[in-house]
Formats: C-alpha cells, sequence, structure tokens
C-alpha cells in the first residue's frame, strides 16, 4: 500500500531546510525571477514629475491671472482719470479745441461720429489731413494709428490698405524722416470722412537730438492715452530681422495704454515660408505672446497679402469701441 508522502520528507534535509524551502516558495518574484522595487521606483518618479508640471502650470495661470487683473485695473483707473479731466474742462468751459491750421480740415470741438461699422469697399477717396508735433484738432471719425521702427514700411502699409492708385503717404529711403504725427483720411463716393490712418513718428534710426526724441516720445504718450477717437495701434515689425529691443519694448510699453493694438509682420514676399515662421515663432516668444493675444498678420505692401486681415483687424476694434 502506497500512501501519502510528505515533500519535505522526499527532498531530504534537516527540518530547518524544509522550513527554508517553505518559505521561499511563498516569496512572490516577478516573471524574470527579479525583485519589483525598481520597477516601483520608476512609476514613483514619473508620478513626482507629473506632479511638478501640474504645479508649474498652475502657477502659471495664476501668474496669468494677475497680470490680467493688474492690466484691467490700470485700464479701469485711466478711463477714471480721463473721465475726472473732462469733466474738469466742461465744468471750466474750455471747449480743448485746438488752434485752427490751414493744413488741417478737422478745426472743430471734440464730438464723435457715433461711427460703429467701416468697410474697405467703401473707400473712394483718401487727402493729407495736416502733421502734427503738438496740439491735435479733434476729429469725428474713428483713427488708426500705425508705429514702427523707421523704414518698417509704414508709408507702404498704409498705401496698399487704402486701395487706391492714389499713394498719398509718402515713401522714403532715408530712414527716420517721420517726426511728426500725418493724417490721412478716408472718405467714401459722397465724401464723407469715414476714418484716419494715423502715421506715429519711426524710431530706431531717426538722427534727432535727445531732447527732441523726447519731446516726440511725451507728445505721443499723451496721444496713446488720452485720444478718444484712436481705435486701434497697429505696431509694424520688419519680418526680416531677428526680434529687435525696440520692438520688444514697444509692445510691452503699449500694454500699459487703453488702446487696442494689432502686431503685422512686414515685407513678406521678401521672406521664405520657412524662414517668416522662424522669425515670427521668435517674436512671439520673446514678446511673451500667448495664445490670448491677438494673432500676428503677415503683411505685404507688394502683394497686398494680409490686407483683408488687417482692414478685419481695424473693422473689429471700431465695433468693440
Amino acid at each position: 500500500m502506497i500512501g501519502f508522502v510528505n515533500p519535505l520528507v522526499a527532498c531530504g534535509g534537516t527540518d530547518a531546510r524544509r522550513r527554508s524551502m517553505i518559505c521561499n516558495a511563498k516569496k512572490p518574484r516577478s516573471k524574470r525571477g527579479f525583485s519589483t522595487n525598481g520597477k516601483d521606483e520608476e512609476l514613483e518618479r514619473i508620478a513626482s514629475e507629473w506632479r511638478r508640471k501640474q504645479k508649474r502650470e498652475e502657477e502659471k495661470k495664476t501668474m496669468k491671472k494677475e497680470k490680467e487683473e493688474k492690466i484691467a485695473s490700470q485700464q479701469a483707473k485711466r478711463a477714471a482719470d480721463k473721465k475726472n479731466r473732462s469733466s474738469s474742462t466742461m465744468t471750466s468751459g474750455d471747449g480743448g479745441a485746438a488752434p485752427t491750421s490751414r493744413k488741417n480740415p478737422y478745426v472743430e470741438p471734440a464730438k464723435s461720429s457715433g461711427r460703429t461699422t467701416l468697410k474697405p469697399e467703401e473707400v473712394a477717396g483718401v487727402r493729407f489731413g495736416g502733421s502734427f508735433t503738438m496740439d491735435i484738432p479733434r476729429t469725428r471719425v474713428p483713427e488708426i494709428a500705425f508705429m514702427g521702427r523707421s523704414n518698417v514700411g509704414k508709408s507702404s502699409t498704409i498705401n496698399c490698405l487704402t486701395g487706391l492708385k492714389k499713394k498719398v503717404a509718402k515713401t522714403s529711403k532715408q530712414p527716420g524722416r517721420t517726426q511728426q504725427i500725418n493724417f490721412f483720411i478716408l472718405s467714401d463716393a459722397e465724401q464723407q470722412d469715414l476714418a484716419t490712418l494715423v502715421d506715429l513718428p519711426g524710431y530706431g534710426f531717426a538722427k534727432i537730438g535727445m531732447e527732441d526724441q523726447r519731446s516726440i516720445e511725451v507728445f505721443l504718450e499723451k496721444y496713446l492715452s488720452d485720444r478718444e477717437e484712436l481705435k486701434l495701434v497697429v505696431i509694424l515689425v520688419d519680418s526680416r530681422r531677428e526680434p529687435q529691443a525696440t520692438d520688444i519694448a514697444l509692445v510691452n510699453t503699449l500694454r500699459q495704454f487703453p488702446c487696442k493694438t494689432q502686431i503685422v509682420m512686414t515685407k513678406i514676399d521678401l521672406m521664405t515660408p520657412s524662414n517668416l515662421s522662424k522669425n515670427a515663432q521668435a517674436f512671439a516668444e520673446a514678446a511673451g505672446l500667448t495664445d490670448d493675444d491677438e494673432d500676428l498678420i503677415f503683411f505685404s505692401a507688394v502683394t497686398g497679402q494680409g490686407r483683408g486681415l488687417l482692414w478685419q483687424a481695424a473693422q473689429e476694434a471700431i465695433a468693440m469701441s
């Protein structure tokens, strides 16, 4: 008769050896026979990195929210100050009208046209409205201003935007010629004024003294802060250049003003698509542009590419005001 044989007895050995075999048999092992401690450590490292990444994202969102709240507070304060100044002026009986000028047709007290639309197909004429270095007469129509480095193509952009054969904005090969604020008035077929395109002084190459340069800066600051008719400031950037410190400084400075801005990269007809994309990405990163900012507009005064998008930006700015 064959009875049940204890596996320990079958294997032979002492009782201690038999107990050791049982303990070892109960220990869990991986499929390859190795410990799983290394895998657990790797999973913990990945989880830790994910938590750090989430924390950084939360910090970025918090900083962005604080920045937006700060800008909104500054804009509200400027609007309140502007309202108080206007009330004070009306109480004193000073209408604030600028001195007359034979060059400018706008010799009227400030008043709004109430216009909320602007269509490029309505533009039938354009005329020069005058140059100013101090007091600017108030207008009755929306103003679209253009800023950028000298020789970036402000005059060419303005001429292209009108869509007319008449080139009212004078272009120059010598940079830094524009040291005044120049007005160009768009009108319809019935000679009713539609809007004003404003060519602001360029920067970067202007050969003027420090005192004159400071006067221009003060003048521009007042225009950007208090101009009721100003609806949009177009920042022109040369697409052929890597990010310039002056361009970045201008973008950051205009963020402190209540006016809406639109960045336009000019002379794209002289760029390959790959180099254009490279420079645009570099500028966006240097200027700290986010997904919430306006998209860059690629523009060519030669081919007209981007003209429709720039008109659309102007229309939206006027409608929002």
